[in-house]
């Protein structure tokens, strides 16, 4: 099940995301973040039963969708610039 996260999944996302960097992270610190997250972004949790097996934020994908599309932009100019020269 996909569902926009909420304040009641921050334990688990939290356990999910110290245990995919293998590091404890500063609980209060995270729940300030999270907290301020979850308010100000679109983040989705996915879950299998009660458990939270992946999240997804949403604006970041964003961030980094528009980047790889500039990149792609710039490479597709250089590409076009070198083959007009070589021809």
């Amino acid at each position: 099940m996909i569902q926009k996260m909420n304040s009641f999944d921050f334990e688990k996302v939290y356990k999910l995301v110290c245990d995919l960097e293998e590091t404890c992270f500063d609980l209060d610190k995270m729940k300030m973040i999270m907290n301020e997250l979850i308010h100000s972004h679109d983040i989705f949790v996915f879950k299998d039963n009660d458990n939270i097996i992946g999240y997804l934020d949403l604006k970041k994908l964003n961030t980094r969708c528009t980047i790889v599309i500039k990149w792609q932009k710039l490479l597709n100019f250089v590409l076009i610039q070198n083959i007009e020269a070589n021809t």
